[in-house]
């Protein structure tokens, strides 16, 4: 059974939210503002201290009683603190009287993730303020995703069967079948390479039957280097954050075509509400919906394509077994840039078996090159080696 590993890490943190019908963001129970993620501020060090630097407003009610909020963004300094407010109760983190210590964490390069525990289970409006405690220099604050969480019986955010947001079960970690093999006709960074920690507890098995695409709705990276590091981040974020066995996805891609090793393709994800067991989860760095709107990389699908014709061809998945996340659950993800491509991809991942994956060039825009993703699949030798 997964444990409540709550190690208190101080600080002061930012931060806000937002959203609409469907929150720009990678998770499934968004708290919806009445902005869109991500939401930022700009910062300035002349800012007086105590002064109230972001405040969403209320948020929408939930349909249902949660009982912690978790938040995850960029933030530069740690010269913030994030307050939490329900209805007319405020909730300040640093006071263990009326808030239960949040979990916060934040990383070298500014990304964070902050955790509050509600005093009691709530439907009612949130609201999160950002005050200014010591900022040193002028920077910009971004929250990328808040989500509303309900612990199940024990404080874990989880259930069995796969019909919540994480599973355990009996697949040691060190069984080598889960994993795919050593050859491969394309390159994967190996879950030793970005130095994955491993998981809390056993996994649990499944046969790869269904493949989803995702986007991270976070930062994109600008670098190779950045792009191991928000790998490490998310990882984080799904265990300690969201209390998962693991990072959540099967495969991570970065925007100049890097592949990443998530969980073992052998075991079940969480990465779909209600939708893991058999199901892949393959996720592009970034946020590819408005009021973003990175561009998708040619270099990116390219090696989305790669690892989606390889895993439906190993494992007999059928053309139909091929989703954005938007299709199988409440969300925005993949975004509405990266998911206007859901056709080209799934003819370049199905219309032939693979081969040799193209390797990774330069991030060039989409844009400029649709006719070469769309013909991809016909362009490409498919050799059998």
């Amino acid at each position: 059974m997964m444990k409540n590993t709550a190690a208190l890490i101080p600080a002061f943190i930012l931060s806000l939210f937002s959203s609409a019908a469907f929150a720009t963001t990678g998770g499934d129970n968004p708290v919806v503002f009445k902005k869109d993620y991500p939401i930022s501020a700009e910062i300035s060090a002349s800012e007086k201290i105590g002064a109230v630097v972001l405040d969403t407003g209320f948020s929408r009610a939930f349909p249902a009683e949660v009982d912690s909020v978790l938040v995850q963004g960029e933030m530069p300094e740690d010269g913030l603190e994030l307050q939490l407010l329900v209805e007319d109760k405020f909730l300040f983190f640093s006071n263990p009287e009326k808030f239960a210590p949040a979990r916060v964490k934040r990383f070298p390069d500014g990304r964070f993730w902050a955790r509050f525990s509600l005093p009691e289970p709530t439907r009612s409006p949130v609201r999160l303020k950002a005050v200014n405690r010591g900022v040193k220099a002028a920077h910009t604050l971004v929250i990328y995703e808040a989500e509303a969480m309900t612990a199940a019986a024990g404080g874990a955010d989880k259930s069995g069967g796969g019909d919540g947001p994480d599973v355990t079960g009996t697949v040691s970690p060190r069984e080598q079948s889960i994993y795919l093999p050593r050859e491969l006709p394309f390159r994967l960074v190996r879950r030793a390479e970005w130095n994955a920690v491993p998981p809390k507890e056993d996994y649990e098995g499944h046969t790869p039957a269904r493949i989803t695409f995702h986007h991270t709705a976070g930062r994109k990276p600008a670098s190779v280097q950045a792009a191991y590091a928000e790998v490490l981040f998310i990882q984080d974020y799904h265990m300690n954050g969201k209390k998962w066995n693991d990072i959540g996805y099967h495969f991570l891609v970065d925007p100049f075509g890097t592949i990443f090793e998530g969980r073992p393709v052998g075991v079940v994800g969480a990465h779909v509400l209600y939708k893991n067991p058999n199901n892949i989860g393959i996720s592009v760095l970034g946020n590819y919906h408005p009021p973003v709107s990175h561009q998708p990389e040619f270099a990116s699908m390219n090696s989305l394509i790669a690892v989606g014709a390889y895993i439906a061809r190993t494992y007999s998945i059928p053309r139909a077994e091929f989703f954005g996340h938007r299709d199988i659950g409440a969300s925005s993800c993949p975004g509405d840039l990266l998911y206007a491509y859901k056709e080209t991809l799934r003819d370049a991942i199905f219309l032939a078996p693979l081969a040799k994956a193209v390797p990774p060039e330069p991030a060039e825009p989409v844009s400029s090159t649709l006719e070469q993703l769309q013909n991809w699949g016909h362009n490409t030798n498919f050799d059998g080696r």
